[in-house]
């Protein structure tokens, strides 16, 4: 009886190890170690590569990937941009990556061609971990004989061949997959214990399947994405681990949900906005699942099913794949090819800041895979249908710009559309009447406590989630009159970082137009403000041709990411004759003008060294104008016009801003929103530091709202305020010279460009001689303050901005 060919099957199997290594390590690979000092030979190269690669899919962090000795945290980084996320990986093997890393962990130990010091690193690893607890195959570090022995019982085997019209990918001459073959037809499931996965799918020819996912993959590496495949394309742990591409995406676009990939990476995004949804990934994530679904006949549509508090049935957090765009099929066809996903997970904190949490990976549902593989298989478009890039119309671009203004202040939006005695109205006033007391203990000086914010907060969104879904607001630009364009403005965070300005109108026709413009120059916001505003004109240059086209008056969108830079002044030294601002075109709706007649004033100078003496003489100077009365607290039901003074106050948090009016009760935008009734005022004139700022950090949501927003949330037809700490004799000089013009008569804009122009001259206009005699009697020492304001803030005039509808 003759024995098994046992010296042929084994010099066979490393003839054919080594052929698959070489597919692994090819120059690229042998680059990134080529300053490795382990001396590493090419099947550890190999299996170094995959480890990487399979754990980026998991979601196992770049530190964590970090085998000590053998590969540093830079050669993962590079292992990750170059041969995964840009895709140069084989990519017949990266096909059957879910079986690779174990097989050339076990055919590098038996084979004695990885070191047994580093196989016990990787078998200690958070990858080694997660393979061991998913197979019952052997996988301890040290050489294990048991496929010899099972070999010298098994007797002899008649080789299979194939024939030699059928060629096998991954067999290679003098291989011992012939041997192997027949090992299978002969004990199918006794081999199948002791040989890898690797080995057996090498066995047999390559079907129709394995070449459309070869063919997919390798379109995906003829798209690179270069923000998602360079190293900080991805997140980490580190304080700025979130890449500059998912924070313009997430804040500037507002998409909670996205495809990630890049390369041999199928990636999902998903961002959660409460602690409810955040618990809901998590519990997800123990038992993942997934479910597929068809939108039309050109949309895929895959997901999975999360469960949140209040809402009875499962919430299916969906990525959408349209066929018919390139990108997206590129990324479904590698999500099946590679048969697995990486979701990376942010929340939105509680103070309104894009957070990362954690990236988690795991094997798709076989069934799911199969499933949507025939229905590509069926319904995969012409080549020729597919687009690279399929230019918007003018209508589609001005349906992204209304859902980017959406993203900016959108939870008081959706408190304010709420009906009265719901559960999301309930859950709204008490987060406001939360955020006043907070205000008030901050402005006080008192110790804060976080947590009953963060708890209203976390209830109000629950209630917006269980109200069902939200609604976007078209841009009206009908509501903009003639001659005047509606501009957008976002920072993109990718380097280099620019601001893009685009910019929407009614042609005579009423069709849409829609420009765009870049501005990609040098800025620092530690500049003076003359010089922000002279690189902004010359960034924004581009901007002139609306004036061509008949526009020459601009309302502001900034969104929050650029929200404080002085634009109207920018705009108005193109040639623009007015700019304005507002945070949703809504705002700008016409309404009928209030009954005649001034309102009221109201302000608090301060105590001690935070005493401000221009309040008292700016108020009394207004009253005086109008003839009007000040009050001590502002009613209810706000008359024709309202003017503020006082200390102002902006900061990140929503308790961070308020204005001092009143000794012990300081005027907070939750209160504003709470109790106050704008619908008749015509103007607000909130004359104090920072009125209209909104103090967002890099990586936070437009949440916080500023003080101009809630009047004009409240019905305020305009509200003019300062965009940063104005210089007090300033302050009270512009407010005097504006109340001055506006009593005799001058629109809302005239009557603040006559402030702007007396401002930056410093003197009263020669016609102005009545004005003269006013602040010669109510401010005696009125040109030394404003010549020593001026001199050392020459540029706070510039602060001043208006907001609204100011126009008839």
């Amino acid at each position: 009886m003759n024995s098994f060919p046992l010296d042929d099957f084994l010099s066979g199997r490393r003839v054919w190890f080594n052929a698959i290594v070489e597919r692994i390590v090819d120059s690229r690979v042998r680059r990134t170690f080529s300053s490795n000092v382990s001396n590493l030979s090419s099947a550890e190269m190999a299996l170094l590569t995959t480890h990487v690669g399979l754990g980026h899919i998991y979601g196992i962090l770049d530190s964590d990937a970090e085998v000590a000795g053998f590969l540093s945290k830079v050669e993962v980084e590079q292992i990750i941009s170059r041969h995964w996320r840009e895709g140069h990986f084989d990519r017949r093997l990266a096909t059957h990556l879910l079986v690779l890393w174990q097989s050339i962990y076990r055919l590098g130990r038996d084979l004695g061609q990885v070191r047994p010091e580093l196989l016990v690193l990787l078998h200690q690893s958070q990858l080694g971990a997660r393979e061991r607890s998913s197979t019952e195959v052997n996988l301890e570090p040290h050489y294990s004989d048991v496929l010899i022995r099972y070999l010298l019982v098994i007797g002899p085997v008649v080789p299979l061949p194939l024939p030699k019209d059928i060629s096998v990918d991954l067999d290679c001459s003098e291989s011992h997959l012939s041997m192997l073959r027949g090992l299978f037809k002969l004990d199918r499931d006794g081999i199948s214990k002791h040989v890898t996965w690797l080995e057996l799918l090498a066995c047999w020819p390559d079907d129709a399947e394995d070449e459309w996912k070869c063919d997919a993959l390798r379109a995906s590496s003829n798209q690179i994405l270069l923000p998602k495949s360079m190293h900080g394309g991805w997140p980490n742990s580190a304080p700025s681990g979130i890449p500059g591409w998912v924070a313009d995406t997430v804040a500037t676009s507002g998409a909670r949900i996205c495809d990630a990939s890049s390369g041999f990476v199928p990636s999902w995004l998903i961002v959660a906005e409460s602690e409810d949804q955040m618990k809901a990934i998590r519990q997800w994530s123990y038992e993942p699942t997934f479910f597929h679904g068809i939108d039309g006949e050109n949309v895929v549509l895959l997901g999975i099913p999360l469960t949140l508090s209040g809402i009875v049935d499962v919430v299916r957090a969906t990525w959408a794949f349209d066929l018919e765009d390139s990108r997206s099929l590129n990324s479904l066809r590698t999500l099946l090819s590679i048969g697995a996903v990486r979701i990376d997970i942010y929340k939105i904190d509680a103070h309104a800041s894009l957070e990362y949490v954690y990236s988690f990976g795991c094997r798709l549902p076989p069934e799911l895979v199969g499933i949507a593989y025939k229905h590509l298989a069926e319904n995969e478009p012409n080549i020729d249908d597919v687009k690279m890039f399929t230019p918007l119309s003018q209508i589609q671009r001005l349906r992204s710009m209304a859902h980017v203004e959406q993203q900016s202040f959108e939870m008081v939006r959706q408190g304010l559309m709420s009906e009265s005695g719901s559960d999301l109205h309930t859950a709204f006033r008490h987060y406001l009447e939360i955020i006043d007391a907070t205000t008030l203990a901050t402005f006080s000086g008192y110790p804060v406590d976080p947590n009953p914010p963060r708890e209203a907060r976390e209830e109000f969104l629950i209630a917006i989630a269980s109200s069902g879904s939200q609604h976007i607001d078209e841009l009206d630009l009908s509501e903009l009159g003639p001659g005047r364009g509606y501009v957008q403005i976002t920072m993109t965070r990718d380097s280099p970082i620019l601001l893009v300005a685009n910019a929407a109108y009614l042609n005579a026709d009423l069709t849409v137009a829609v420009v765009s413009h870049e501005f990609a120059g040098p800025f620092d916001t530690s500049w003076s403000y003359e010089k922000q505003n002279q690189e902004l004109s010359k960034g924004f240059d581009g901007l002139k041709e609306l004036l061509d086209a008949g526009i020459n008056k601009l309302v502001v969108n900034a969104h929050s990411t650029a929200y404080n830079l002085t634009y109207h002044e920018a705009f108005l030294r193109l040639g623009f004759i007015e700019v304005s601002y507002t945070h949703r075109a809504a705002s700008l709706r016409h309404r009928e003008r209030p009954a005649e007649g001034f309102g009221v004033t109201c302000g608090f100078p301060g105590e001690g060294q935070d005493l401000i003496k221009a309040v008292d003489t700016e108020l009394d100077f207004v009253d005086n104008i109008y003839h009007s009365t000040r009050v001590e607290f502002l009613p209810t039901k706000l008359p024709r016009t309202v003017h503020l003074a006082g200390h102002g106050y902006s900061g990140a948090r929503s308790y961070e801003v308020g204005l001092a009016i009143h000794p012990s009760e300081p005027l907070s935008s939750a209160r504003i929103l709470l109790d106050l009734d704008a619908s008749a005022t015509d103007l607000v004139y909130l004359s104090a530091c920072s009125t209209g700022r909104g103090t967002f950090h890099e990586l936070q949501l437009a949440e916080t709202i500023p003080l101009d927003i809630a009047f004009l949330e409240k019905g305020a037809r305009a509200v003019l305020s300062t965009s940063a700490p104005v210089n007090d004799s300033v302050a009270c000089f512009f407010a005097c010279v504006f109340h001055h013009a506006r009593s005799g008569g001058q629109t809302i804009w005239n009557s603040y460009s006559i402030a702007r122009h007396a401002s930056e001259k410093r003197k009263i206009p020669r016609d102005q001689t009545q004005l003269r005699k006013m602040l010669d009697v109510a401010w005696p020492l009125w040109e030394k303050d404003l010549h020593d304001g001026s001199k050392t803030y020459p540029y706070d005039w510039q602060l001043f901005r208006v907001s609204g509808r100011h126009w008839e």
